[in-house]
């Protein structure tokens, strides 16, 4: 049994990695919640891709509520915590608060490339794939460029090593991870 079902789960922020870990919580059982302060009319290709997930929404901006209800916390890459109140007075009342990238790599098999920095975190995230791809290696290439950890989690890909680009927001909400390599730049 999954140890999502059945738990209400707030994912903060319906951009790409919000999108990913409501579709991997929703196959795991778990009462998922987008909030987003984006309108709904601004997200028209967000939700075209989650379809008919059994999910419910908050556009327009986020509430006391949904906050204070959720048992777990998802928060999307680019959204500082420090800065938000509602985020800080779950925090206060003992709500798991964590990433789409943590939630990752508790399934995560392979060896996992981090890389972080101020300057050249896409540059080199994409340097080292084609150089595993060079050298006839598969290997997941995203994080927070382009695909989340979580699709390549539930899309069973194969590959020898996960290379992901980290922002230091995901970086702050990570406890568990811990990559072979990490790479600041």
């Amino acid at each position: 049994m999954s140890k999502y079902k059945g738990k209400k789960v707030l994912i903060v922020g319906c951009g790409t990695s919000g999108v990913a870990a409501s579709k991997y919580l929703v196959k795991q059982g778990a009462r998922v919640m987008i909030t987003d302060t984006k309108q709904r009319t601004e997200l028209a290709e967000p939700l075209k891709e989650l379809g008919d997930l059994k999910v419910e929404f908050e556009f327009g901006g986020h509430t006391e509520r949904s906050f204070m209800g959720a048992e777990l916390i998802i928060v999307s890459p680019g959204i500082n915590t420090q800065n938000n109140p509602f985020i800080q007075m779950a925090k206060t009342k003992g709500t798991p608060i964590t990433s789409e990238i943590e939630l990752a790599v508790g399934e995560l098999e392979q060896p996992l490339i981090g890389i972080t920095g101020t300057n050249g975190k896409s540059t080199l995230t994409m340097l080292l794939g084609e150089m595993y791809k060079a050298d006839q290696k598969r290997a997941f290439v995203g994080g927070n460029l382009g695909t989340p950890l979580i699709d390549y989690i539930t899309q069973e890909q194969p590959g020898q090593v996960a290379i992901c680009e980290l922002s230091s927001y995901q970086l702050e909400l990570t406890e568990k991870m811990v990559p072979a390599v990490a790479i600041f730049t």
